[in-house]
Order: structure tokens, then C-alpha cells, then sequence
């Protein structure tokens, strides 16, 4: 019965997550149809138009997710920043550890992925990421580098992975909300590399008992994909193999000199 209780809560919010997409969308069509009436300009396409605004339309949407899952939480009776241990400070030192686990491992995996030549292997999912990053740094880096991270920890460890350990044994509850998580990219690529993020991720948050450590590695390793996306030359094969490298030390770094200490500097905020 709890862990029917747990999906019927997961099954929610993802019809709302779909449903803050589809009104972002319809939202921000509607913007640029009403603009080309009072410009006079000819009639718009409207398909391009939200493929050019994607990333508006992930920043509106998961704005409005956020604000819908939070009127749930309050609904529930649960104070929403405790629900999704958000109340919780981390240790500086944990901070750091996020940061460099979080860009290690976006090295690491460029490095991976040229080598074995993915655009070549799935050429179709590597067009289709590409079309996510818009040609204004600083718009790609707002949607993808830190809202796309926030919503999707949100949403995947503070909500459903903390609905499924509710309802069943910690590691299939981890290993279920990381096979959702993959899923939900919607693409083969994706899902090889999510996966096995989504343990990582789902591990550290229950080891440091905070969703910021997720948020933070989330966020670090996403805004280096975009920082290396526009501002990186292209690199020869010689150079991926030192990105592989370099990726596995930075990951390494919190383990060999215990930067991340067990002990919780500071307990949960107001």
C-alpha cells in the first residue's frame, strides 16, 4: 500500500512537471504570435519558434514546476525546505567536494565520449543536445547550468526517491529513481550516462544528508559543459585522453585528502 501511496505521489508530479512545460510553451507561442501581430510581421511558425526558445521555455517551466511542487508539499502539510533537506547547511569542505566530483566527472566524460567517438555512434541524440544550447552564453548557462540542475534534484531525489525510501528498502529505491531519472532524458545517449549519475547523486545526498550536495554537483558539472561548449578550441585526440585524465583527479581529490569530512559543520537553517 505505501509504495502504491509512493507512485501515485510520482505519477503527480510528473503530470505537473508536463503539464509547467506545455504552459511555458503555450505561454511563450503565444508572446511571439501577439509580437509578429503588432510588428505586422507574417504569420510565424510557430514549431521554430519553440524549438529557437527552448531554453525560455525550460526556465519557465521548471520555474512553475518548482512553484506547483511546493504548493503540493504545503497541501501534504510538510514544510518544503525540510521535506527536501534544503534545510540543511553542508560543511564547507563538502562544498568544494560537490564542486570538484561535479566538474571532474563533466571532464571525465567529455574525455570519454570523444574518445569513443559518440557523435559518430548516435549522431542523432548529439544534434539533438546540441540544439539545447542557445547561442547566448549567459541564457544557456541560466537554463542549463543552474535551472535545469535545481529542478531536476528537486524533483528526482527530493521528491520521488524520497517518496520511494519511504516506501521500500534504500538500494532498489536508489536504483529506481536513478532508472526514472535516465528515462527521463528521452534519449540513448543520455540514459547510458545518467544512470549510473543518478547512484552517484542519490548516494551522496543520502550520505550528506543534504539535496544541496546533488544541487551543487549537478550545477558544477553542467555549467563546465556549457563554459567548455563556448569558449573551449577544438581539441585533438591527445587532448581528450588529459581531460579523462584530469576528470579523475579532480573526482578523485575528496577521497585522497578527505575534503568532504563526515562530520556536519552546521545543522539545519531557519
Amino acid at each position: 500500500m505505501r509504495l502504491l501511496n509512493a507512485f501515485g505521489w510520482i505519477v503527480l508530479y510528473v503530470v505537473v512537471y508536463l503539464f509547467s512545460m506545455f504552459a511555458a510553451g503555450i505561454g511563450v507561442g503565444i508572446v511571439v504570435v501577439v509580437t509578429a501581430v503588432l510588428q505586422s510581421a507574417r504569420e510565424p511558425d510557430f514549431f521554430k519558434f519553440i524549438a529557437d526558445s527552448i531554453n525560455y521555455i525550460i526556465i519557465a517551466g521548471s520555474l512553475l514546476s518548482l512553484f506547483f511542487f511546493w504548493l503540493i508539499l504545503l497541501l501534504r502539510r510538510k514544510q518544503p525546505l525540510k521535506a527536501l533537506d534544503l534545510n540543511r547547511n553542508m560543511a564547507s569542505g563538502r562544498w568544494i567536494a560537490a564542486v570538484l566530483i561535479g566538474a571532474g566527472t563533466a571532464l571525465a566524460l567529455t574525455g570519454i565520449m570523444s574518445l569513443v567517438g559518440i557523435e559518430h555512434l548516435l549522431p542523432d541524440d548529439v544534434e539533438m543536445l546540441a540544439e539545447f544550447v542557445s547561442d547566448n552564453f549567459w541564457l544557456s548557462l541560466l537554463a542549463i547550468g543552474l535551472i535545469i540542475p535545481v529542478f531536476e534534484e528537486v524533483l528526482f531525489r527530493g521528491l520521488i526517491f524520497n517518496e520511494l525510501r519511504a516506501a521500500m528498502r534504500l538500494w532498489p529505491a536508489l536504483l529506481l529513481q536513478a532508472l526514472i531519472f535516465a528515462i527521463f532524458h528521452l534519449n540513448l545517449l543520455q540514459f547510458i550516462y545518467t544512470l549510473p549519475a543518478g547512484i552517484l547523486l542519490g548516494v551522496l545526498y543520502v550520505r550528506w544528508n543534504s539535496l544541496w550536495a546533488p544541487i551543487a554537483i549537478h550545477v558544477a558539472w553542467n555549467s563546465l559543459i556549457i563554459c567548455m561548449d563556448f569558449f573551449l578550441p577544438p581539441l585533438q585526440e591527445g587532448h581528450f585522453w588529459t581531460m579523462l585524465a584530469a576528470g579523475v583527479v579532480l573526482v578523485s581529490l575528496p577521497l585522497l585528502f578527505n575534503i568532504s569530512p563526515a562530520t556536519q559543520a552546521n545543522g539545519p537553517t531557519e
